[in-house]
């Protein structure tokens, strides 16, 4: 488990799951609850204005963030593994300029993206 209580790909033995599932993203309740608090304090301290969507398909919900102009060009922002949105906060606001930003929780991985079923395919 790393220090910030989200637990790596090697503590959860490939024996224990299928193939390609993904290990829980959280040890307890308790480091859950604490994760999500510190995601929304750093989503209220968000540096420039913005809007959260929750976003539809049949792989589950993409949480999204939009931020800069409306007719400006796109910019999608994907996060690191084990990471989410949140790690676009320091850059948002040079990135979000000249842009429409729109950063996402990528499924399966600890944000608000939320997968309608095990992802474990390339379907």
């Amino acid at each position: 488990m790393t220090s910030t209580g989200i637990r790596s790909e090697t503590d959860v033995p490939r024996t224990s799951r299928p193939y390609d599932a993904l290990p829980p993203a959280f040890e307890s309740a308790e480091g859950e609850a604490d994760y999500r608090s510190a995601y929304d304090a750093v989503i209220r301290a968000w540096p420039v204005p913005y809007e959260e969507l929750d976003l539809a398909s049949r792989f589950g919900r993409t949480h999204v963030v939009v931020s800069g102009p409306a007719g400006a060009p796109p910019l999608v922002l994907l996060h690191g593994y084990l990471a989410s949105l949140t790690m676009w906060a320091p850059n948002i606001a040079d990135l979000s300029a000249e842009h429409r930003v729109y950063a996402l929780d990528v499924l399966g991985q600890p944000g608000k993206g939320v997968p309608a079923r095990p992802l474990s395919t390339r379907e």
